[in-house]
């Protein structure tokens, strides 16, 4: 049987204080955009084989996430993502830009790689927009999801939609 490959969750909360207070001593760092990341996303693969499985080499034992956006750059490392053999789950939460942008996971031989492998585990179109809040059917848009936050400068509720056409 083969595993499925499922980028079940993107949620992009709008960040109300700078992302570089969320970053752990000693942790990967992303490849910084130009301007600072200004939203968070959470990506989760469920039923992921290990990342070794997917490139069919003992030697790419990580999986990476990174983001490419319309400024003609490459793709951006975001990181590396958490991997629990025993559950075949798969977690990363990082920063993203607000606006249109692709996600691409891939398995590395190590989270400080420079760029992506050819092993690519999924890859995700996705496109953010900030509207005021309202209610979304995520059951017949399964690939929508949202995530809210207060305005430090208005104190109004914003809340940022990320709609993701899954690769698998």
């Amino acid at each position: 049987m083969t595993p499925k490959k499922l980028l079940t969750r993107l949620a992009l909360p709008l960040a109300a204080a700078p992302l570089a207070a969320c970053a752990t001593a000693g942790a990967p760092t992303a490849q910084e955009p130009d301007a600072p990341p200004s939203a968070r996303v959470e990506v989760v693969l469920e039923d992921a084989p290990a990342p070794t499985e997917v490139a069919r080499t003992a030697d790419h034992s990580t999986y990476v996430v990174w983001v490419q956006d319309g400024d003609g750059d490459g793709p951006r490392r975001l990181g590396a993502m958490d991997y629990d053999a025993e559950r075949d789950l798969a977690v990363f939460s990082g920063g993203v830009p607000a606006s249109e942008f692709d996600l691409i996971v891939t398995a590395e031989e190590n989270a400080r790689a420079e760029s992506p492998s050819a092993f690519v585990m999924t890859r995700a179109d996705c496109d953010a927009e900030l509207v005021a809040p309202r209610t979304l059917d995520t059951q017949t848009r399964p690939n929508v999801a949202q995530g809210t936050n207060v305005s430090a400068e208005t104190g109004r509720t914003q809340r940022a939609i990320v709609e993701c056409e899954v690769e698998l």
